[in-house]
């Protein structure tokens, strides 16, 4: 998903780090040079180098702000299921994008007190990346579908890489399970909504409100229509996140220190592959 792109970019390129010189620019025979090219990355999914968090904060914001009395009243409802799914323990997150060919899942595990969240994410059914955050540090294996193309990386096949905490060119890896970085790719803000209609997602009855779109295709939110109004799902730009689970226990466990690696210091910024 792109709400994962950015994340697993720079993961990525750890993970080249650990068997190349360098990730990103310099020696133009590096493992990060090869990687780059190699088109078996799924669109939408990863690439192998890394963007800084400066470059990849999304321009838009879905964080929760009081609505005002001149809100629309969908824009008010939408505000609230945002405040109210924020304010859980924890809960679950499914999203899909099918925006550039090859079906990109992911599943999240999220425990919003602490900040703790495991996430699996899979190409085309393929899985592709397993990510684990505890305690602000970083935990991630590529799968299956990564190594197909990405040969190489015998070093850290089957392991995980460990980002630690205070590592501050990967702060956003921590953020990857907040609300607002897994909805503002989707639906950018939440404002100027529309009531359309209700619908059902996993069983739940909801209504659906749709943000403006120039072409007709907006983007639309539900939000549970009986019992608390939690966020039911988030749909726009080929995306789809449907959210689950709410305030029920989630267990996200820490890699084991014998199946991981200390991810090396990357020695100079990367930079993203043209048109990415």
């Amino acid at each position: 998903m792109r709400a994962l792109r950015p994340i697993t970019r720079s993961l990525l390129c750890l993970t080249v780090a650990l068997g190349a010189a360098a990730c990103g620019g310099g020696s133009s025979h590096s493992a990060a040079g090869t990687a780059k090219a190699t088109p078996a990355t799924p669109s939408g999914a990863a690439s192998p180098t890394a963007a800084s968090p400066a470059t990849t904060t999304p321009a838009t914001s879905t964080a929760p702000s009081a609505a005002t009395d001149t809100d629309s009243p969908a824009t008010q409802l939408a505000q609230h299921a945002l405040e109210t799914t924020a304010g859980l323990t924890s809960l679950q997150a499914d999203g899909t994008d099918s925006s550039a060919g090859t079906p990109i899942t992911a599943h999240f595990d999220i425990d919003q007190q602490s900040g703790d969240c495991a996430a699996k994410q899979s190409s085309g059914g393929t899985p592709y990346m397993t990510i684990v955050i505890k305690t602000h540090e970083v935990w991630t294996r590529p799968e299956a579908a990564y190594w197909a193309g990405h040969p190489g990386g015998s070093a850290v096949q089957g392991r995980y890489l460990h980002v630690a905490h205070g590592d501050t060119r990967f702060t956003q890896l921590v953020q990857m399970c907040h609300l607002d970085s897994l909805l503002s790719p989707i639906v950018g803000s939440l404002t100027d909504l529309t009531e359309s209609g209700t619908t059902t997602v996993n069983g739940h009855r909801g209504t659906v409100l749709a943000l403006p779109g120039a072409d007709g295709a907006g983007a639309t939110v539900v939000v549970a229509a009986d019992g608390p109004p939690y966020l039911l799902e988030a749909k726009g730009n080929k995306q789809t996140l449907d959210f689950s689970g709410f305030d029920q226990p989630v267990s996200i466990v820490q890699p084991p220190a014998d199946q991981s690696v200390d991810a090396p210091p990357l020695t100079e910024a990367p930079s993203a592959p043209a048109g990415d």
